[in-house]
């Protein structure tokens, strides 16, 4: 790891935490496990800051590791009511469903009757998701084990209430439609920050095989373009993540991370800087990614809308292009062409132009912050390809 990303003194036990072996030596000390089969199932590491690990541990318990300045550690993980430390890993240690954040998880797991009435026919749960600190997903299972509803727990009540009235503008603008569904919110629990979601039918896009992905995602194409058109000019929190300051910093962070690209990666954002377009603000969903979309038949079902905001529509699309960026021109044509059916694409330069900055912002950043050595180790060629797009866009003006 020592190779693809650079030494940081503020977080000097990186690599350490990331090595299954290193984090096994530690495990009977740790938990009492046996730690035959470890995985790293998230990581968030913050340059200068922090790391966070979750870790399954013999295919059933989840740790979280979170690492702290040697000054801090005692005393960080009393206030976080840490389970234990490792000084010489420099980390704290959650047993799920502990978090230093997030309260009450266990009954969520383990969930009384008074609770289950928010959701009829639930009877046992699964955990879905987790990203500690932040928010955890419970699956709500009926009593043939299938999940009839999905609780979202937040760690502040701003987010869950935020998140409420995201669905509910987008209940009012989307409805249900014959190739569109929006599960919404079934039931809330302000007092615990809790949302309760139905569950999306079908099958998820990332686990569909190639030979499908092209029809899927005409289908997806189609459904961001019924969301845009269904909210144009919404008033929401304008999107930020391709202003001016945030490429840079996003610039400084991936150049910091890896140096062999921080030349490259600086012009690439001062090259995005002085070509940046501007068009008419709609109902953005925020993190499109094929996680986030499944299709039943012709149905598509659209999930995750808590990072939407207002914003250009080609910034959506753009996010969705830098994901499937590498698999080839076919599927990028089909999504386009999905969303032309419904709604004019938005002009090449400006498809282009967020194309480039989502390769920077979030599929470059993301390789550092969530350490995804694929992408690591062609991030110069990332770079590159992002470069190209930017001039490209630059051209088309």
């Amino acid at each position: 790891m020592a190779q693809l990303l650079a030494y940081d003194a503020a977080v000097p036990n990186r690599d350490r935490l990331l090595d299954i072996d290193e984090v096994r030596r530690h495990l009977p000390a740790i938990s009492g496990g046996r730690g035959e089969a470890i995985e790293a199932l998230r990581i968030k590491y913050r340059p200068f800051e922090s790391l966070r690990v979750v870790y399954r541990i013999d295919g059933r318990a989840i740790l979280t590791a979170r690492t702290f300045a040697p000054f801090e550690l005692a005393a960080a993980a009393r206030r976080g009511q840490a389970d234990f430390t490792v000084p010489e890993l420099g980390a704290a240690f959650w047993t799920f469903p502990r978090d230093r954040r997030l309260r009450d998880l266990e009954q969520f797991v383990d969930p009384d009757p008074a609770l289950r009435a928010h959701v009829p026919g639930w009877v046992a749960s699964r955990l879905a998701g987790y990203a500690p600190e932040k928010c955890a997903v419970i699956a709500c299972l009926n009593a043939d084990g299938l999940p009839i509803a999905f609780a979202k727990v937040f760690a502040d009540q701003v987010t869950s209430d935020r998140v409420r009235g995201l669905y509910t503008l987008l209940a009012s603008g989307v409805g249900r439609r014959d190739d569109l569904d929006v599960p919404g919110v079934i039931a809330a629990l302000p007092e615990r920050r809790t949302l309760w979601f139905a569950p999306a039918s079908g099958n998820r896009v990332a686990d569909l095989t190639s030979d499908c992905l092209p029809d899927a995602l005409r289908r997806v194409g189609r459904a961001i373009a019924h969301v845009h058109a269904a909210l144009p000019g919404v008033e929401a929190v304008a999107v930020r993540r391709h202003a001016p300051d945030a490429l840079y910093e996003s610039a400084q962070l991936v150049g910091y991370a890896q140096p062999r690209v921080k030349h490259a990666v600086l012009g690439l954002a001062a090259a995005l800087g002085s070509r940046r377009t501007h068009e008419d603000a709609v109902f953005l969903h925020g993190d499109l990614h094929l996680k986030n979309a499944f299709v039943d038949g012709e149905r598509v079902s659209l999930i995750d809308f808590d990072q939407a905001a207002a914003g250009p529509a080609a910034s959506d699309l753009g996010s969705l292009l830098a994901a499937l960026h590498g698999e080839g021109a076919r599927l990028e044509s089909a999504l386009l062409a999905g969303y032309a059916e419904i709604r004019r694409l938005p002009p090449a330069e400006s498809l282009a132009w967020h194309t480039a900055a989502s390769l920077l912002t979030e599929r470059a950043v993301r390789a550092i912050t969530r350490v995804r050595v694929p992408t690591l180790r062609t991030l110069d060629r990332l770079i590159n390809d992002a470069r190209a797009l930017a001039q490209k866009a630059g051209r088309a003006r």
